[in-house]
């Protein structure tokens, strides 16, 4: 198995790789990215899809949250609790995370990440 450095750059992954990266972390969020574009067509006439980019995060521990809200109270900058959340449990993709546009919009769905659950909340 390959370490997390090796997939710094990878952003497709096999059924195969996905299955041995479970095998190791456990349970793991995918979030695939597309660009808002327009599908692209080809010198052929054939419309090709917009490029992805997937990226895969495993499950975030107690300690790792524990470790971005201490991060939070001593920075005062509530965006430091989603980056810790995403520098301790991607497992691919750092460099292109660096990425203003790519990171916001991982960000946006990190909710997935921290979370198996729906929550209703009711008063009497």
């Amino acid at each position: 198995m390959q370490d997390k450095n090796a997939y710094d750059e990878k952003t497709s992954f096999t059924d195969e790789e996905i299955t041995q990266l479970k095998a190791q972390h456990g349970s793991l969020t995918i979030i695939v990215l597309t660009k808002k574009q327009e599908n692209i067509v080809s010198t052929e006439g054939q419309v090709v899809k917009a490029p992805q980019l997937t990226f895969i995060f495993k499950k975030p521990t107690r300690q790792i949250m524990s470790l971005a809200t201490s991060r939070v109270s001593k920075t005062k900058n509530a965006g430091d609790y989603m980056d810790v959340i995403i520098d301790s449990t991607s497992l691919n993709g750092a460099t292109l995370l660096q990425d203003g546009s790519i990171y916001i919009a991982v960000q946006t769905k990190l909710d997935d990440l921290l979370t198996d659950y729906n929550v209703e909340v009711k008063k009497n």
